[in-house]
């Protein structure tokens, strides 16, 4: 059965990609594991403040200054609270390493670095797509790798 699978050609080849590329892919994926925790923390704080009637604007960037005027007002939310902003802060710090990382990554690449000249592409998109077709001459047409992609 396995035989007249593939002369009938109903099954196609799949092409490991190279270690290198593996890791680069999983760079952007540990990356976006912890963006994906900070954002789960960020919106526990904001529940638990708005449970109580203590809401904030959206976005990221001012979270903790903001929850810190709130200890003011309110100290007995600190014990738990703080821990969640400590947690918060060291994923930054994790997230900015790990996007030093890849950006040296991408510059060092030839093909991500010739992607980044696109406007609007940057280190993270170009690793991810450089990474993920990996071998371009596996492709016999340009419109083959959109299979692959989408």
């Amino acid at each position: 059965m396995l035989a007249e699978i593939a002369r009938t050609g109903f099954c196609r080849s799949v092409a490991v990609s190279a270690e290198d590329a593996q890791k680069d892919r999983m760079l952007i994926k540990a990356r976006g594991h912890l963006v994906a925790q900070r954002r789960t923390t960020q919106n526990a704080i904001r529940g638990f403040l708005c449970s109580l009637g203590i809401r904030f604007p959206k976005g990221t960037g001012k979270l903790g200054d903001r929850v810190s005027a709130v200890f003011k007002k309110h100290p007995d939310l600190k014990e738990a609270i703080e821990p969640l902003l400590a947690s918060m802060t060291f994923l930054e710090s994790q997230i900015k390493s790990l996007d030093d990382a890849v950006t040296r990554k991408a510059r060092t690449s030839p093909a991500s670095h010739l992607l980044m000249t696109v406007p609007g592409v940057g280190p993270i998109t170009a690793l991810a797509f450089a990474a993920t077709i990996d071998d371009v001459h596996r492709f016999t047409r340009s419109r083959a790798v959109g299979l692959i992609w989408g």
